[in-house]
């Protein structure tokens, strides 16, 4: 994995612990397609991260203290 890639990542995990996002305006922020965000989300299920994602398909990840 490069670092822009790896970077993305990290931006991601800090974006989702702030507030539930859509896979839509996750990929704006990142700048990547929609598919690519949910690749991510594969990755971080696979690292152990609790991927949720709320009633309005909203994504987000807790953080220790919960949601």
């Amino acid at each position: 994995m490069n670092q822009h890639k790896m970077y993305r990542v990290i931006k991601l995990i800090d974006l989702m612990k702030e507030k539930p996002r859509t896979v839509m305006a996750i990929s704006r922020y990142l700048n990547v397609s929609e598919r690519t965000v949910y690749r991510y989300f594969e990755l971080f299920r696979s690292l152990e991260y609790n991927v949720n994602r709320d009633i309005y398909y909203k994504y987000y990840i807790e953080n220790e203290e919960g949601k």
